[in-house]
């Protein structure tokens, strides 16, 4: 009788505590429902955090799309600062790894092993060899869109357009082929 006892109240606990684990789930998805609802109210959202007088500081690595002659991978240290919500200035200060591509490379070996080139010989060079080392930018923007767009129900796009203005220096080397 003790035994059956015993195992009675192991199940009135047992279904006791899943009672309270459905009743918790229940309560959070009611707050997070009412949560999402009051979200939802709103059709444009603000900026969750203000820009006006904030800098960053930041990395980027970018490469050439259409390499022919010469290759860069270039990399830059991105200061901006933000004067108002949708105004700024940035400066970067990079370096490129850069060099010849295979094309280049083949059309050298191939003017050698041709014996046009000797000594007083005059050959024709190809031109774009320009190489990229260091580079800064300095520029002013203006940012007027900031928008988001959900593809999937909780995985948001955030996006940004931006207008900018400005000029900067490079040291180029020419290598010959």
């Amino acid at each position: 009788m003790l035994r059956a006892l015993a195992v009675s109240t192991k199940r009135r606990m047992s279904q006791s505590l899943k009672l309270l684990v459905i009743l918790n789930c229940i309560a959070t998805f009611a707050r997070d429902a009412g949560a999402q609802e009051a979200i939802d109210r709103v059709a444009v959202q603000h900026r969750l955090y203000s820009l006006t007088g904030r800098n960053e500081l930041g990395v980027s690595v970018g490469s050439g799309l259409l390499s022919q002659l010469t290759y860069h991978w270039n990399f830059n240290l991105v200061f901006n600062h933000h004067f108002s919500e949708t105004w700024g200035v940035e400066v970067r200060a990079g370096y490129a790894v850069s060099g010849h591509t295979g094309l280049a490379q083949r059309a050298s070996a191939a003017l050698f092993s041709s014996g046009a080139t000797g000594p007083g010989q005059r050959v024709d060079d190809f031109a774009n060899l320009w190489e990229m080392k260091a580079n800064g930018i300095v520029g002013a923007y203006w940012s007027p869109l900031y928008g988001k767009v959900s593809i999937f129900d909780r995985v948001p796009i955030h996006f940004q357009t931006y207008l900018t203005v400005g000029g900067g220096l490079a040291q180029l080397q020419r290598q010959s082929v």
